[in-house]
């Protein structure tokens, strides 16, 4: 291989094995370590890669591979706490870029001392939130019985409330406070 071409498609032999999308966590240990840093780009950037392994590229000394580690959502919280007090602008935009980065850390980021962090850290902070679904409706378990007053079975929430099928408060069949004895 041609010395400045390593990045060039089908001129490693690693890169393409690092970019299959089945490797066994072995051979990720492997790739993780290799010379060509386009390979470990390609390691960090994978949604498997071992949390050893992305505690070993958060201090490569290559950028593009910590920017792809930084930019990668299953990389663990502490991984990118680390990344996000990196000194070069480009890791710890991608931090900010990461959806996994949580709103603590970008609000701390917030107050970098780099201009463009900063921008980066409010623009992330401005975007607006998805919306939250509806919680589904709460789900009930029939009793076969009929309801005290007969008026047909009765409907038991998980919560514990009770109700009839016509959507009245159940009667309880055992009333509290009495003894059975």
């Amino acid at each position: 291989m041609a010395r400045g071409f390593q990045y060039a498609p089908g001129a490693s032999d690693e890169v393409e094995r690092a970019r299959q999308p089945v490797v066994h966590k072995a051979d990720l240990a492997a790739l993780g370590q290799s010379k060509n840093a386009v390979v470990r780009e390609a390691v960090a950037s994978r949604a498997d890669i071992p949390i050893g392994l992305m505690a070993t590229l958060a201090h490569d000394r290559t950028l593009d591979v910590r920017v792809a580690l930084a930019a990668n959502s299953a990389v663990t919280h502490p991984v990118l706490e680390h990344l996000a007090t990196d000194r070069h602008i480009e890791v710890v935009v991608a931090v900010l870029g990461n959806p996994a980065a949580d709103s603590a850390l970008v609000e701390r980021l917030a107050f970098h001392k780099k201009p463009a962090v900063r921008a980066a850290a409010s623009a992330r902070l401005n975007e607006p939130r998805p919306t939250q679904a509806a919680a589904p409706p709460q789900r009930f378990i029939t009793r076969d019985t009929p309801s005290a007053d007969g008026s047909g079975a009765v409907l038991r929430f998980p919560d514990g409330a009770e109700v009839t099928r016509d959507a009245t408060p159940a009667v309880p069949q055992h009333p509290t406070g009495t003894s059975g004895f």
